[in-house]
């Protein structure tokens, strides 16, 4: 499991619940709730590199 993934489950997800973010360098670096508008800004933040996407569900398990 590659360190952005694992980021998504330590984080604290309260603040974020129905939005998406993205996880650049084990840290969040937009949320929102466009998939499309969260992946363009992590991109224009961090343009070499792949950010890791995820939705923030008030469900406690989220399987990727």
């Amino acid at each position: 499991m590659d360190g952005n993934c694992s980021a998504f489950s330590e984080i604290d997800q309260e603040k974020y619940i129905g939005q998406w973010v993205a996880i650049v360098d084990k840290k969040i670096v937009s949320s929102g709730k466009s998939f499309a508008d969260v992946y363009a800004k992590a991109k224009k933040k961090f343009p070499s590199k792949i950010p890791f996407l995820a939705p923030v569900t008030t469900n406690k398990v989220f399987i990727l």
